[in-house]
């Protein structure tokens, strides 16, 4: 059995009687509804995951699109152009 050791006898008694409801914490604020402040937390930190989650796969999809054009520079225009060296020239200066 789980069992709490305080520092003193009044932090034991203070806390027994906060868990039975009788004494407050001095920032408890009895005009808030601390269930439904939960809950809109809770909502709103599922939207910025969500945000997060959007944004990596967009991240992603932008380094898929960087790797696949790297892949065609280095496998098939880089080795072309070592291949036939005039012709890329002659494209580039435009003779």
């Amino acid at each position: 059995m789980f069992t709490l050791h305080y520092e003193s006898d009044s932090d034991a008694s203070s806390v027994k009687s906060m868990l039975q409801g009788r004494d407050l914490p001095s920032h408890f604020d009895k005009e808030n509804n601390y269930y439904m402040l939960y809950w809109k937390t809770y909502l709103e930190n599922e939207q910025v995951l969500n945000e997060i989650q959007e944004t990596t796969n967009e991240n992603v999809s932008t380094m898929r699109r960087i790797y696949n054009i790297e892949y065609y520079y280095e496998n098939n225009l880089l080795p072309k152009m070592l291949s036939f060296p005039k012709q890329y020239i002659n494209r580039i200066t435009g003779i």
